[in-house]
């Protein structure tokens, strides 16, 4: 069995709502953030991203923000940078472990990219692209089909004269 994208959006909410640094989970463009109720933070925001397909294999690109608010005078900047870092990789940790590889393969190789200030309410913390290598058949009878449309092979053939006539 393979694992969907809204079964991944669910195992990140899940990861949210059970780790105890993350007060918060969102999904969508992450400037959609700021039109999303006024979310507790520290938050874990997930964003879709470029998937890419092979002949066996699907890879599900995702990007997640781990995001707390700064203080006006950035006196908890460095903290906060810090904390979710941590957060950052507990949350990869999680995504790596061997129980989920029935259902996918985790990227092992992440960068983490620090933000500051990413919108006015100072926002700040850790951008995470993470990828999710999933099996694909690549077989048409899985599919819901009743049958696959024939292509009509019949080519009727005009042929000119040199003055462009028929």
């Amino acid at each position: 069995m393979t694992i969907t994208h809204n079964q991944i959006i669910q195992l990140l909410e899940d990861i949210a709502t059970n780790h105890k640094q993350i007060h918060g989970f969102g999904f969508g463009k992450n400037w959609e953030y700021l039109q999303s109720e006024t979310p507790n933070t520290p938050i874990l925001w997930g964003e879709q991203g470029t998937s890419q397909r092979s002949d066996r294999e699907v890879t599900l690109n995702y990007t997640l923000y781990l995001m707390d608010l700064v203080k006006r005078d950035d006196s908890n900047l460095q903290e906060v940078l810090s904390d979710m870092t941590q957060v950052a990789l507990g949350v990869i940790s999680i995504l790596n472990d061997p129980s989920y590889a029935s259902q996918f393969l985790f990227q092992t190789s992440n960068n983490i990219e620090p933000f500051e200030w990413l919108f006015d309410n100072g926002a700040s913390g850790v951008k995470v692209d993470i990828s999710f290598r999933i099996p694909f058949e690549n077989d048409v009878c899985q599919e819901p089909f009743t049958g696959i449309p024939a292509l009509n092979n019949t080519y009727q053939v005009t042929i000119l004269d040199q003055n462009g006539d028929i």
